[in-house]
Order: structure tokens, then sequence, then C-alpha cells
């Protein structure tokens, strides 16, 4: 089989390395790029799926770090989204299940404590993780997501999918050709014509591939009202903070991404109350300085109907796109790759309808998680105020209604919960920092387990604020410098 990648960013290099790790020599898989497309964003986050990706493609870590401008992401932090700040910390610190019950949490939410360790806020890394030996990047990591430098990525993509194997080609494509099946028979580019047997259409919001097959944009703006950003960078801070900062704006809210170099950042609103030149004068009133606004980005969240029709699978932004809050777009791309590899060979109609069943579930678990962030109390801009008036998606409401009686657990994400990005721990961390846990609830159901439970709870708790006592630390940038060597 002869795999053809359409697209040079992200996407397409992660798609490819995916499937020639798991497929080897027994498949040919080419990449053609377009240098006349840039790339969104001066920052980029991961969740934790990019972890797995590393590991199954035997990725170094240390080639990370040094190549792509790499730091560690241990969460996200929530500021002014509502009564109070929270994190999303994607690491899950010292969890503990009792059955599906995640005890931990519930103990923890019972006292009015973070969920996240305290060396996540203060950007400071227990000195335990490194070794004589320097530091065992494969099983000692202190966090397992990363931010990166998004130019730089793409670069060390390129690089590694060309060292596995993979050929490079720069073209542009004029047109895709159907045959008498209605498969993509070839595409035309500007310099060649490339004939192949399965192409995997990562060419952004321009979709080329996909829908010259058929595909339908799917817009989720009756429930995310995102839709404009303005993004810029400045400069690197003494040490790197250990999260991704998430901020709510008077229209919208910020992000700003750690990187080596610099911070990346942008301004996520909606159009429908603020220009992106009122945007640049909110974030520099806040910064006390102006910003360079490096793009103006304008977009419609949601996700092709379908992802995989006939001979072509859409990834990246030509699959989908939500909105920058829980960087969903790698994630996204790295469970497509992995979902598409179990079906590729002796694909029939079946194995399409399972696939995007399964992707679509997948957007769904996404759309949901991103619009609970926006059920906040917060009301004091027009904005914030109307955000409530938005109608919360039938899949979300119905969770809603679950957990008004306790925590989520993993039964409520069983559809195809090994490719969902977000899940019970997930949503518990949201959900408490929202206020929208109710904790008289929680304690009756927390009393019924068991005695020995709750002592190897305290047991375990106990442990935690021994080990947060330590004193013990390096700074997170002194920790990548070590990590660079």
């Amino acid at each position: 089989m002869k795999i053809l990648v359409v697209g040079g960013g992200t996407a397409g290099f992660i798609a490819s390395i995916i499937l020639k790790k798991r497929f080897d020599r027994n498949i040919t898989i080419d990449v053609v790029k377009s240098d006349k497309i840039g790339t969104i964003g001066v920052g980029e986050g991961s969740t934790e799926h990019w972890y797995e990706f590393m590991e199954f493609c035997n990725i170094p870590f240390t080639q990370l770090m040094l190549k792509c401008e790499a730091t560690f992401k241990a969460g996200i932090y929530f500021k002014n989204w509502g009564s109070k700040d929270y994190f999303h910390n994607v690491t899950h610190y010292n969890d503990q299940k009792f059955g599906q019950n995640r005890i931990h949490y519930e103990k923890l939410i019972l006292d009015n404590k973070p969920l996240h360790s305290k060396f996540t806020f203060n950007s400071e890394i227990p000195t335990h993780y490194i070794q004589r030996n320097g530091i065992n990047v494969n099983n000692n990591l202190p966090a397992n997501q990363f931010h990166f430098n998004s130019l730089k990525l793409i670069e060390y993509l390129h690089e590694y999918t060309e060292m596995i194997g993979n050929n490079v080609y720069t073209d542009d494509i004029k047109d895709v050709l159907l045959n008498e099946e209605g498969e993509i028979d070839k595409l035309k580019g500007e310099k060649q014509e490339y004939n192949y047997d399965f192409y995997i259409d990562c060419t952004g919001f321009n979709r080329l591939l996909i829908s010259k097959l058929g595909a339908k944009w799917n817009s989720y703006s009756e429930y995310l009202t995102m839709n404009s950003a303005i993004v810029f960078p400045t400069e690197s801070e003494e040490n790197y903070k250990m999260y991704t900062t998430a901020e709510a704006m008077n229209s919208g809210w910020r992000f700003e991404i750690p990187v080596q170099s610099r911070r990346g950042n942008g301004y996520i609103f909606n159009n429908n109350y603020i220009t992106p030149d009122i945007a640049k004068k909110e974030i520099e009133e806040l910064f006390g300085h102006e910003i360079d606004v490096k793009k103006v980005l304008s977009f419609d969240p949601g996700a092709v109907d379908k992802f995989w029709i006939k001979n072509c699978v859409a990834m990246g932004l030509s699959g989908s796109f939500v909105e920058p809050l829980e960087a969903t777009s790698i994630g996204t791309t790295i469970q497509q790759s992995f979902l598409l590899m179990h079906y590729l060979i002796n694909y029939n109609d079946k194995n399409i309808e399972k696939y995007n069943d399964s992707i679509n579930n997948v957007m769904q678990n996404i759309r949901d998680f991103v619009q609970l962030h926006y059920i906040t109390n917060r009301e004091d801009t027009p904005f914030w105020k109307e955000i409530k008036d938005v109608k919360i998606a039938d899949s979300l409401k119905e969770k809603l209604e679950l957990w008004r009686e306790r925590l989520p657990i993993g039964e409520d994400f069983n559809k195809d919960s090994d490719y969902v990005l977000f899940k019970d721990a997930n949503f518990i961390q949201v959900l408490y920092g929202l206020n929208m846990i109710d904790t008289d609830k929680l304690k009756i159901m927390h009393e019924y387990h068991p005695k020995q439970v709750q002592l190897n709870l305290k047991s375990l708790l106990n442990n935690v604020e021994k080990e947060e006592r330590t004193t013990d630390t390096i700074s997170h940038r002194k920790y990548v410098e070590i990590f660079s060597l």
C-alpha cells in the first residue's frame, strides 16, 4: 500500500510517523507539503497523548527538549474564570481509586484543598527526578505534557519523518482527480502528479481532499461562541512556568505558553463583542506595554461530518478545530492516527463507518469538555453575562444531571473510552474549579466507603503532604538546562 499525507504541519508529520512506525517497511508513506502555507500560533501545548505518541514511536525526549525549545506542562491554570482560580492538573498526581470512585479527589474536595501538587504552581521540580547518571527521560519525568515552539516542532517532526524513511516533497496541489468509484485517483501538483492508494488530508482549513469527496462542516457555534483570535509573542521569564495560563478576559480568554526562548500568547474572543484592535488594547492595558500582534484569526468551531470517506481520512485542521482552550488539536491527531492504524489494512465500509463513529465521539467529548468551562458564575461583562444563554449540548446536559448526585466515574465515558481525550478525572477538576460539586451529597457518598479504604486514603494523603514539605527542589528552567545537556 502507498499512502500520501498531504500537508506538512504538525498533524501531517504526526500521522506519517505513527503509521510508519506501525507498518515499518510494509507500506510506503510520503508527505507532500507547501512552503506557501504558514502555521498557526507562536506556541503550542500538548495533552498526555503526546507522551504516548513519543513512546510508541521511540522519539527521544532529550531531542524534543533541545530542538523544539520545549518545556514541561503539568497542567492549565484557569485565572479569573469564576469565584476562584483553579488548575486542570493533567498529570493527576497520586491518583487513587476505589472501584471507579476517585476517593483521593473526593477527600481533597471535601477538605477544600487543591487537586494539584504545589510544585505545579511554583514551577519547582523535586531533585529526586535527577539521578547520578543524568535524568531518566523514559520513566521519571516531572510531567507527561509539553509546551513547544510551534515552528521548531514542525521542523523537528519533518526531520524525524525523513529519518525513519518517509519521503517529503515540496509542492502545491492544484487539483484532486476522482476515479469512476468516486475515490481519489491522483493529485495534480505544480511540479508533478501523485498517484497513491490512500490519502490523508492535512491541508488545514482548505480541506482540499476531503471536501472533494463530499465532507461537510458541522459547526459547534451554537454551543461554543469563540470565533476569533489574535496571537503574539512576549519575552521569556526568569523561570519557565510549569503550566499553560488561561486567563478570562472581558470577551473571552487569553493563553500564555512558556517555551525556552519566549512566551507564546493569544486572546481568543467572540467578535460580536470586540474587534481585534480592542482585544489588542485590552491585552496592552493588562500587560502595561505594547504587543506585536503576529496574526489575526477567524474560525468556526466544529468538525467534518465524516472524517473518512472512500480512500481518504481528514486529520488536523482539515478534520476539526474547536478552540485552543484545552490544547486538543495535537491529541486528536494522535488518537485518529492510532485508531486508523488498526483499520487501514483490508478496510471496508464497516471499518470506515466505525472509524467515523469513534472520531465523532472523540469530537463530542471535546466539545462538551470545552463548553463546561463556560458554565461559570462570572457575569461582570456583557460576554460573561450572556454566555449563560448559550445552549448546552444535550450530551453534556445529560452528564451534568448524573453528576448532581456523584462525581464522574469511568463508566460515564465508556463509549470509545480508549480514544476520547477527556474522562472522569478531567471533568472532576473543572467541575470542582467552577464550584459545581455538591459537597453535601459528596460527603454522604464518601462516608459509605469501607473503613479500611478510608484508612488507606488517610495514609496516602499523609505521604503526599510529607512529600510536599520537601525543600530540595530546582527551578523548571534549571531542570530544562540540565535535561538538555
